[in-house]
């Protein structure tokens, strides 16, 4: 038993000290570059169920699911309704739009700025259910996210057209940048966790 305990202490250490050179000699600037990159390979279900419905969970969002189904049934939404309770005790209703692609405004490929727009119209112009208080309700905002590139006359091309409809309810652009730092901070933040328990 004693050989296996030295083994197993000696494995610890020496992730333990790689760990430590990894943080020490590679940069965070590196490090997020490195999760970026690693986004960048997801396809869009991976992308969901691997990082946005653990993040959206982690951000303390409640009832975060993905939408089981794809075409006219999810109603605009690659992630179902979801809600945060702002400072007055409301729920603010969320949806998600996902992509792992580019979204541009060729209209000969997938990622259209035009399909997007569309995809936001019926999600904010849809109903859904709540389920707790049995209710049809429609989401406040939609996240449009992308584990791609969005240029600047794509993003000014779908806020116009949100302009245009004048709808209460808005479109927030998370950009996948944003998504993948704030994603590091997490992991971050939980190795430093980790390291103080042990």
């Amino acid at each position: 038993m004693q050989v296996y305990a030295d083994v197993k202490q000696n494995f610890i250490d020496k992730v333990k000290m790689y760990d430590y050179l990894f943080d020490y000699t590679v940069n965070t600037i590196d490090k997020v570059s490195a999760v970026q990159d690693k986004i960048k390979q997801l396809s869009e279900d991976d992308l969901i169920n691997r990082v946005l419905l653990p993040l959206l969970t982690r951000m303390k969002f409640q009832k975060v699911e993905r939408t089981p189904y794809h075409g006219q049934k999810e109603k605009g939404l690659d992630i179902r309704p979801f809600h945060d309770i702002d400072k007055f005790g409301r729920r603010i209703y969320y949806g998600a739009q996902v992509k792992a692609i580019d979204i541009h405004t060729d209209s000969r490929k997938e990622g259209h700025a035009a399909s997007i727009n569309n995809q936001i119209q019926i999600a904010l112009n849809s109903d859904f259910l709540d389920y707790e208080d049995n209710e049809n309700k429609r989401i406040d905002k939609i996240l449009i996210i992308t584990s791609g590139k969005i240029n600047e006359r794509t993003l000014s091309y779908i806020k116009s057209k949100q302009n245009v409809r004048s709808n209460r309810r808005k479109s927030t652009f998370q950009f996948s940048s944003e998504i993948r730092t704030y994603g590091s901070d997490i992991a971050h933040q939980k190795k430093q966790k980790e390291e103080i328990k042990s």
